[in-house]
């Protein structure tokens, strides 16, 4: 199996061979992400940034400006009418100008789509055959689940990228026993194991989590309660939760 595999070469690294530890860490990441799908490691679509052509153009060119992202789907109402891709830097040519109303949809690169289900090398293969940088991750349906960049791919060798703009705030906190501060993006495999989630087809993060236990994106500040935790959302918006404090109950709770 790949995984013992991995295991092996890392467990050769400790045991004095000449291979440095950080290559033993990436060629191990790298044979076990051919076990992880596309699901697994994608953006979910309630937290994927869009521009929408509903909006405007001087709100998306607002949204562009102030979301952090290098490129961002544009779209008609939602993911699911995904026009194209937009590179920021080709939006803020329009800043200060008096654009036609449809400039944007000039400046798209047509959305590249790869399957759920697909694994990571092969949507990784296909990507970089595509030449892009962001692809839609289609359901079997034919709905749109969200995005998966080629830095999610990346980041399963090599572990996190951070940039300057990036915060250097852990995904998971541990306040005290029992109680932690959560990020809405963390993956639900690196959630605390004593919070004993199972891996969940439908959603990627605990945000998500969240979002489908509730049926909607909770308020700030609303505090909910399923399974066997307490979740108070402290940073949530229109499209996503962003941050969230988690406490274990007691079986009597």
């Amino acid at each position: 199996e790949e995984n013992e595999v991995a295991d092996h070469i890392r467990t050769l690294s400790r045991e004095g061979s000449n291979l440095d530890p950080e290559i033993a860490e990436i060629v191990g990441n790298t044979l076990e992400m051919g076990q992880l799908k596309v699901q697994d490691i994608m953006i979910s679509r309630k937290q994927v940034q869009i521009l929408d052509t509903q909006d405007g153009l001087d709100r998306n060119l607002e949204i562009a400006r102030n979301c952090g992202h290098t490129r961002l789907p544009l779209c008609d109402g939602d993911l699911d009418h995904c026009l194209g891709i937009v590179h920021v830097k080709y939006a803020f040519r329009f800043l200060g100008e008096d654009p036609l109303p449809m400039a944007l949809q000039k400046i798209t690169k047509a959305p590249a789509r790869v399957s759920a289900g697909d694994s990571l090398p092969i949507a990784l293969r296909k990507m970089m055959r595509w030449k892009v940088h962001m692809a839609l991750v289609g359901d079997e349906f034919g709905g749109i689940d969200g995005v998966i960049t080629l830095e999610d791919i990346l980041e399963e060798v090599v572990g996190e990228i951070q940039d300057e703009f990036d915060s250097d705030q852990k995904d998971v906190q541990q306040l005290d026993e029992n109680h932690w501060r959560v990020s809405g993006l963390t993956p639900l495999h690196e959630l605390p194991k004593e919070l004993n989630f199972e891996d969940d087809d439908e959603v990627a993060s605990f945000g998500g989590l969240i979002t489908k236990e509730c049926g909607k994106i909770p308020e700030p500040f609303e505090t909910l309660s399923f399974g066997n935790i307490e979740v108070t959302i402290l940073e949530a918006d229109d499209t996503r939760i962003g941050l969230a404090e988690v406490r274990l109950l007691e079986e009597k709770e």
